[in-house]
């Protein structure tokens, strides 16, 4: 274990002072790369230490005027995605999936600030099978449905995106006009076939069928509560759907009141 820490720790340190110092960025921008490459470090090396899942989506939220630098630039995140892919399959630790590393802007930080989100994201299919080391596992994906949010009012909200992102901020797809929804909420992410959401550190926290989670697999007829809003998860072609009600899109903006 002690091996595994050290080689994640030289490899990634090796990025800095080899990919990061090369870039064209002014000093704030490197800083915070750096910044966040050994936040993601300590996020890795934290579920190892704890024998925990490696987390594989990681969420970061920056200051737009640095997002258009680093949210732009790829070359520097493939970097990341490698080095630790590789560092933990010598020891054979292994990612649940692919490893993705996005970014967002997010205006209410400051230039030298950021925030960083993980989850680890399971596909179910794979959950049941244990293949031999080294062997490829097959990708499954099944067809996507045509997913939607229903509201109390009967109103629906199609799920059209690969990511959806919920809160009180007028720049959410979703926003829900209420002072104890978090400005960056939740996120519903299409992965593997699955619509997955997440909680995203929220306050008051992100409840399916009345259990607080941090990530959770979505099925028809589910019951999320963001803070206390209720929406009910549903797809179209699946038989045992709830009453779909009215089949016009609401607006982006909702009053919970």
């Amino acid at each position: 274990m002690r091996q595994l820490l050290e080689k994640i720790e030289k490899s990634l340190q090796k990025l800095i002072e080899s990919s990061i110092q090369l870039l064209p960025w002014n000093t704030i921008q490197k800083t915070i790369a750096i910044s966040i490459i050994n936040g993601l470090r300590d996020i890795v090396l934290l579920a190892i230490k704890n024998n925990q899942q490696l987390p594989n989506l990681f969420s970061i939220a920056v200051n737009p005027e640095i997002y258009e630098t680093l949210g732009i630039e790829h070359s520097w995140i493939q970097e990341i995605k490698r080095t630790l892919a590789e560092s933990a399959e010598e020891y054979e630790k292994y990612f649940p999936g692919e490893i993705t590393i996005e970014f967002f802007s997010d205006p209410d930080l400051f230039l030298d600030e950021f925030r960083i989100n993980s989850f680890s994201v399971i596909n179910e299919i794979e959950k049941t099978s244990v293949l031999p080391p080294n062997q490829e596992k097959p990708v499954i994906t099944p067809k996507k449905a045509d997913a939607y949010l229903l509201f109390p009012n009967k109103d629906i909200f199609p799920l059209s995106k690969n990511i959806i992102q919920i809160g009180r901020k007028n720049d959410n797809h979703l926003v829900i006009d209420n002072p104890i929804i978090s400005r960056n909420h939740a996120q519903i992410r299409y992965i593997n076939g699955n619509y997955v959401i997440f909680d995203l550190n929220s306050t008051s926290g992100t409840f399916i069928n009345g259990v607080r989670i941090n990530q959770s697999i979505l099925r028809p007829g589910d019951v999320i509560s963001v803070a206390s809003y209720p929406l009910v998860y549903g797809e179209e072609n699946n038989e045992s759907d709830i009453n779909q009600g009215s089949t016009a899109e609401i607006p982006r903006i909702v009053d919970s009141k």
